[in-house]
């Protein structure tokens, strides 16, 4: 079984819960979803200098969210809704 795991994983394939503004398509690969721009603005206000707690405020999201989004900013920068995204 992990070798099936790992060799999914070799093909961009994402196992396990989605972060943040993906959902998993049907193929398993990650897909943004209507939450990827929330996350994108977030990054964005991060790097102005608002505070994790104001964005996870205003978001409605929890602070341990807004800081897995921070931490995986590359996911968010690179990913886009036409190619399929590696995790």
């Amino acid at each position: 079984m992990r070798e099936g795991i790992t060799a999914s994983r070799a093909q961009g394939k994402w196992h396990g819960r989605p972060p943040f503004g993906f959902d998993v398509g049907s193929e398993g690969y990650l897909t943004p979803n209507e939450d990827y721009d929330t996350a994108v603005v977030i990054i964005d206000e991060l790097d102005k200098g608002t505070s994790k707690r104001e964005l996870a405020r205003r978001a409605g999201i929890t602070r341990t969210t807004v800081r897995a989004i921070d931490d995986n900013r590359e996911r968010y920068i690179q990913g886009s809704a036409e190619a399929p995204v590696e995790g």
